[in-house]
């Protein structure tokens, strides 16, 4: 690095992009992003239907995998998502040359974190589970769909290594074609592996895990190959074979990307170990909060992928030195964000019954589950403001405060509070299953306002200060 490397570059705040140019560009990058999440969203969403189909101890068997299974493999994806703005930043400052070392020296700290997710998964489970209220066959089917999801993880990682390079280079065809294959192989594969076809014994829930790991190898080989014979993505020598390790680059990927895969755990392990926590309300009430998690998480995807495309947008604004094209970013990320998600989530609500006849026809647990799309309503009438704020504070990189910001409001809030108004009589009575989502959209609204005074605040106050090496 030279010695001007650390000097922050002057903003040109006269130049006046087009803001339809900018929402264009954003879409042109966000759709397929969109597309991909909603995809592998769209996952859970099929494991969910199918592994109903078979009976709630298999619903509930794949309820209580996710709530490990999920949380660890944001871990590792986390990483790799705090490697989209530095090479949009690298793309910015014209050094595409630099793009390859990054991506080569971030699987250093990528492979650190995988074996540890991998071990605790293995290991920490069957412990846990011991101590709810699920039956004996519940966790001897969670255990073992956990047991054989662990080998997807490796693929997961090396697959989001080369996609968040990818995207940061401005392609995002990759992330929709994978996606979109995906589903196209998840139908068969569970119905081969959870229902016993082709002379292969029945798995039931089990077999979800076998299909999630074909699926994330497959993933991996497919973005593999397009990284090296793809004309635009090649030319980057992103598989170079030989690149020296670069101590400083994998300190300054993992200052980045750290902070975003704690945040992320601390996000997510807050959401499904309250789906852990319904196991001690019974099996009817984690199948429930199954659906509801499903259906949630789908719709977050939204926000999540015009995010992705608002941060590298910015922080490929703000490395060629223009702070006004970076406030044009957050323009079009408010327009796109609205205009997708506030018809989404109201008609998610007001079709909430047929959507929970998709999963089950028990009135007892159609009962139970029908409530809470009050409580994903107001998760999602906020979805638009979360994705623009979080949008913006990767964009700075600021990573560190998401980490911390996830921390105090998600744990330091949210756990004592579900706690208390979900299994104890401390607010007057115990709430539940209905007490535990009223904090969770408590708390993400917190988040939305949390990360809003800081993006405020990054753009007043940080007008010659960029999150650098």
């Amino acid at each position: 690095m030279d010695s001007n490397s650390n000097k922050a570059p002057m903003y040109n705040s006269t130049y006046k992009g087009s803001l339809k140019k900018e929402i264009m560009q954003q879409l042109h990058l966000a759709i397929p992003i969109l597309i991909g999440q909603l995809s592998t969203s769209l996952l859970g969403f099929i494991d969910t239907i199918m592994a109903s189909n078979l009976g709630m101890t298999d619903l509930a068997a794949i309820a209580v995998g996710c709530s490990f299974w999920i949380p660890f493999s944001l871990l590792c994806i986390g990483l790799c998502l705090g490697l989209s703005p530095i090479i949009a930043q690298l793309l910015g400052q014209n050094n595409p040359e630099e793009i390859p070392k990054y991506t080569h020296n971030a699987l250093f700290p990528l492979m650190i974190v995988t074996a540890f997710s991998m071990i605790f998964l293995l290991i920490m489970p069957s412990f846990m589970l011991k101590y709810t209220n699920l039956g004996p066959e519940v966790i001897d089917k969670a255990v073992k769909y956990i047991n054989l999801v662990v080998i997807a993880l490796p693929g997961l990682s090396l697959y989001h290594l080369l996609k968040n390079t990818a995207e940061g280079v401005m392609v995002a065809i990759p992330t929709m074609i994978i996606g979109l294959v995906s589903v196209l192989m998840n139908i068969p594969l569970n119905y081969i592996f959870m229902y016993g076809k082709l002379g292969i014994p029945e798995m039931g829930a089990v077999g979800c895990g076998v299909a999630t790991a074909i699926i994330a190898w497959t993933s991996f080989g497919i973005i593999y190959l397009y990284c090296r014979y793809n004309s635009r993505l090649k030319d980057f020598n992103i598989l170079r074979k030989k690149e020296n390790t670069d101590f400083s680059i994998i300190k300054h990927v993992s200052r980045i990307g750290f902070p975003v895969s704690v945040a992320l755990l601390i996000e997510n392990f807050t959401y499904y170990i309250f789906g852990y926590a319904t196991g001690f309300l019974g099996t009817q009430y984690t199948a429930a909060h199954q659906i509801a998690s499903i259906i949630s998480v789908m719709v977050f995807m939204l926000p999540v992928a015009v995010s992705t495309a608002e941060a590298i947008r910015i922080s490929n604004n703000l490395a060629v030195g223009s702070k006004s094209m970076a406030l044009l970013s957050v323009k079009a990320t408010a327009i796109i964000s609205h205009a997708i998600i506030l018809p989404v989530c109201f008609s998610i609500f007001f079709f909430r019954h047929e959507i929970i006849s998709f999963f089950t026809e028990d009135p007892a647990l159609h009962k139970l589950a029908a409530p809470l799309f009050f409580a994903i309503l107001a998760f999602q009438v906020q979805d638009a403001l979360f994705g623009i704020c979080l949008g913006i504070v990767r964009g700075f990189k600021d990573t560190k405060t998401m980490m911390l910001v996830n921390f105090v409001v998600l744990w330091c809030m949210s756990a004592p509070l579900g706690y208390l108004i979900g299994f104890t009589d401390f607010f007057g009575r115990k709430y539940g299953l209905y007490g535990l989502w009223g904090i969770l959209v408590f708390c993400y609204w917190s988040l939305t306002i949390a990360f809003g005074a800081r993006s405020i605040y990054l753009f007043r106050h940080h007008k010659f200060k960029i999150y650098r090496y």
